[in-house]
């Protein structure tokens, strides 16, 4: 069953961790990161969520909303897929790799 999940509320959060680790795109690692140090709230706001659309115990996309981004919005297919989508209230984001991944 297909669901959204926040990852700050739920309770497996190692097996979410791990699953966002998989990503092979730059900004997956950089959020990665930041939720395995425990700094994402630090960085782009304590109201800041990463929100997963999971199928069973697998990843199929994420992506955060924080108040310091609120004109931006990615989002990241799994690496199966390998595809990624961003867009800013200007229109989408050049590809991954172009400076644009950090706001995730």
């Amino acid at each position: 069953m297909t669901k959204i999940m926040e990852y700050f509320t739920v309770q497996d959060k190692e097996h979410w961790l791990s699953e966002i680790q998989k990503s092979d795109w730059g900004a997956g690692q950089f959020l990665y990161e930041l939720l395995r140090d425990g700094k994402l709230k630090d960085t782009v706001g304590e109201v800041a969520q990463v929100l997963m659309l999971t199928e069973g115990k697998e990843l199929l996309a994420f992506c955060t909303l924080a108040p310091y981004a609120l004109d931006r919005f990615c989002l990241h297919l799994s690496p199966i897929q390998g595809k990624s989508l961003c867009r800013t209230s200007s229109g989408p984001c050049r590809e991954a790799g172009s400076g644009h991944e950090v706001w995730i």
